[in-house]
């Protein structure tokens, strides 16, 4: 009778301590997603205000390095030749993975 209590208690530390290996493991995981005791919610303005110096940043590497004449035929022959493509045939999820990296390609390319 002794031998199956301590048993039972074996178990229940076992499971009581990979609970507590799994809660420290999600607590580790989440820590940089949970805001910290000095840090507060951006309200939408900031918000808004981010994306428009961000925009900009980007409008300006744009300025600073414009595509010629030969690079936006070429990527409007490759989207002309997509589009052809997904009128004749509908698209499977990794064909369309495929085309969205095959796009942001083209624009880090600029």
């Amino acid at each position: 009778m002794a031998n199956w209590r301590c048993g039972n208690i074996k178990k229940e530390l076992m499971i009581i301590f990979g609970v507590l290996l799994l809660g420290a493991g999600a607590l580790l995981y989440f820590s940089d997603k949970i805001p910290k005791g000095g840090e507060r919610a951006l309200t939408q303005e900031e918000i808004i205000r981010m994306q428009i110096e961000e925009l900009d940043k980007l409008r300006q590497e744009a300025a600073a390095n414009p595509l010629t004449e030969e690079d936006k035929k070429k990527q409007m022959d490759e989207l002309d030749k997509l589009r052809k493509e997904s009128e004749a045939k509908p698209l499977s999820q990794e064909e369309i993975n495929k085309q969205i990296e095959e796009l942001n390609k083209l624009r880090t390319q600029q």
